[in-house]
């Protein structure tokens, strides 16, 4: 294999390391901000060179591979976010924290400029987004033509598209989304359309606190003893429930790419996550709901997870909590009922599930701790078994209608296995593939690499005969990282170097760009190189 024969961006300053510096120059601290400094009567100045331009060099950019592994956007980035970022308002509640300016995360990167490569001919396109862009990260349609992506403007949080053949950006909303509690925006499988969550319309001002008390504030506990793990930022009065409501709350609305009317699905609310099934057919989503807690975030409130149909009408209820239920302290410890609820990404529209068979007591004899449940659509019949487990559920990889991986923990002796699963046949005994010890890093066998469908989710990268996958691993050893991509036989579980990092320099594996293993996209640097691209 080639050592590298085609350099993807230009190599960026080693200079560009550098996050934060300071300056002692008479007893007098200066802090370097965004190439600046302060010091006590004379407000910013311009650091002597070449302080500024060792600061504002440019990192290397990030890289986000189109799905048909034909074109990369290299997203550009600052070593240090502006002052102006720094003094944005920021408000706590129910452990989350939010700039209420722009209902969305107080503390986040931005990427800053966006530019389009082509894998084969290393042409490049930079797509002219606004002087002040400040960009979420952008999802690439599943059918591989567009990019979508978010600006966080002064008044709110915007959604932009790019099509790959023309790289001119238009606004598809205006400062209207959500992302208070996470992603924002999603792709429909088909492309045509994308799923937003907004803020609601016609919500006013945010409620004022009054200037005299209702009333005192009442806790009730009316669960089992427990001790209480102690968090950050709660809730404390009827004020920050008020707010809360305001600012999480939000609206499922479906926006058509190329015009025409959005529409609103389902009803308003606090929305902890949504997720559209690989036919488009169904939405996944979880809500928070009343009551609140005075003793723990939001994620430990009361809350429910339905399966809607498009329009909005509920098709099934997969789970409803309704109380205040905190995760319990101890390790291998979980609470009853549904977790880690999932679509099936190579199925239609299969949920997944997994539940406690020891009543989440790791101290209860058992010799099943976690069952891993399917129920396919239209969620009416009785769910099937997919596979027990004698150790907590941790993941599950999807390959194909014979092939998964699962993946257990235990935490208690920090024991993780893998097994091979035939989703086709629930049920049956599944295959040990790996069975080792989850902190030994020099026997660690690497990650499966993983490959998008046509509908935009990801199941694990397989060879074109099908008998193989790619594993991408760190390569620890005594004499440090070596990272390495293997090709795992499936029927034998042998494994097959393909590559591995040399002694001179430190390379990983950022993507495998064909099914046998022979062009790989690789990060490299050294001493005295900088990060960059390349393609063996």
């Amino acid at each position: 294999m080639n050592k590298h024969h085609l350099r993807l961006c230009p190599l960026f300053l080693a200079a560009a390391w550098l996050s934060t510096a300071t300056l002692v120059h008479a007893n007098v601290l200066d802090v370097i901000v965004e190439g600046s400094t302060y010091s006590a009567g004379t407000g910013y100045r311009l650091a002597p060179s070449p302080m500024p331009e060792i600061i504002a060099a440019p990192r290397t950019p990030t890289l986000s591979i189109s799905p048909d592994r034909s074109t990369i956007a290299l997203l550009g980035r600052n070593n240090l976010p502006p002052i102006a970022e720094l003094a944005e308002p920021e408000l706590a509640l129910a452990g989350d924290r939010i700039n209420p300016r722009t209902n969305g995360p107080s503390r986040a990167s931005f990427y800053r400029s966006l530019t389009l490569q082509q894998m084969e001919t290393g042409e490049q396109r930079e797509v002219p987004l606004p002087e002040d862009i400040r960009m979420g990260a952008p999802q690439w349609s599943p059918n591989g033509e567009w990019l979508a992506f978010t600006h966080t403007a002064d008044d709110g949080i915007e959604l932009w598209v790019v099509h790959l053949s023309s790289a001119e950006p238009r606004q598809l909303l205006g400062p209207v989304l959500n992302a208070t509690r996470g992603a924002s925006f999603l792709w429909a499988p088909d492309s045509q359309s994308l799923l937003v969550q907004q803020i609601l319309p016609g919500r006013g001002e945010p409620p004022r606190p009054g200037r005299v008390a209702t009333g005192p504030v009442v806790q009730e506990n009316k669960g089992p003893a427990a001790p209480v793990r102690t968090y950050q930022h709660l809730l404390t009065n009827r004020h920050d429930e008020e707010l809360f409501d305001y600012y999480f709350s939000s609206q499922l609305t479906e926006v058509p790419l190329h015009g025409g009317p959005s529409f609103a699905v389902g009803q308003p609310g606090i929305i902890g996550g949504f997720n559209l099934s690989p036919d488009g057919r169904y939405i996944l989503e979880s809500r928070t709901k009343r009551p609140y807690s005075y003793l723990a975030p939001a994620f430990a409130f009361a809350s429910e997870v339905n399966v809607l149909d498009r329009s909005g009408r509920l098709v099934h209820q997969v789970y409803d909590r309704p109380q205040v239920t905190l995760p319990p302290i101890g390790r291998d410890r979980v609470n009853t009922g549904p977790r880690s609820i999932q679509w099936r990404n190579d199925a239609d529209a299969t949920l997944v599930w997994t539940e406690a068979m020891d009543g989440g007591d790791p101290r209860t004899e058992a010799e099943v701790r976690d069952r891993v449940f399917t129920l396919e659509a239209p969620f009416q019949g009785q769910p099937q078994v997919l596979v027990d487990l004698d150790q907590r559920f941790s993941a599950i990889q999807w390959g194909r209608d014979d092939l998964a991986l699962v993946t257990s923990l235990w935490r208690t002796t920090s024991r993780t296995k893998t097994l091979v699963v035939n989703p086709s046949q629930p049920g049956t005994t599944a295959r040990l593939l790996w069975d080792r010890s989850a902190e030994d890093r020099y026997g660690n066998p690497g990650s499966p690499l993983t490959t998008p469908t046509a509908t935009g989710n990801r199941v694990l990268l397989l060879s074109d005969d099908g008998h193989s996958l790619f594993l991408r691993g760190d390569g620890a050893s005594p004499r440090g990282d070596f990272p390495f991509l293997d090709r795992l036989h499936l029927e034998t579980g042998e494994t097959e170097r393909l590559w591995q990092s040399e002694d001179s320099h430190y390379e990983s594996v950022v993507a495998l760009l064909d099914n046998q293993g022979h062009i790989l996209l690789t990060q490299r640097e050294s001493m005295d190189e900088p990060p960059n691209y390349f393609l063996r």
